[in-house]
């Protein structure tokens, strides 16, 4: 193998200066949702505010928890550091203390799907 120094080492091709052909600029959606036919095809549509049920927690602690499913209809059977959370035609749900912090993300999604509030249905 031979040695190359930096001094002889072959020096490299300058760059071309042909401007490269650049895309079409995107184009902004706001005036087509701006004309006259848009505006009046939506002007009677009523805005629909989301109720309180609907608007799902991101995260719980057992406190929530209970508090959440209570509004919703279930009622708290058995108390302590676990509760037992009732509702006629589901399987009870049990609400651990978890050392007093929120729930992971996991069981907050399990406690909602088992209560029939998300997604998913139970298992």
């Amino acid at each position: 193998m031979r040695h190359i120094s930096r001094r002889s080492a072959p020096k490299p091709t300058p760059r071309s200066t042909t401007p490269v052909p650049l895309a079409p600029p995107m184009l902004n959606a706001w005036p087509m949702l701006a004309t006259p036919g848009y505006i009046a095809m939506h002007r009677d549509t009523p805005h629909v505010a989301k109720p309180e049920r609907d608007r799902l927690p991101k995260v719980l602690n057992q406190a929530s928890a209970r508090r959440f499913l209570e509004e919703n209809g279930w009622t708290a059977t058995q108390g302590g550091k676990r509760v037992k959370m009732t509702k006629e035609g589901h399987r009870p749900i049990t609400l651990s203390h978890h050392r007093g912090g929120d729930y992971p993300q996991g069981l907050t999604d399990a406690i909602l799907r088992q209560a029939g509030l998300k997604g998913g249905g139970e298992r």
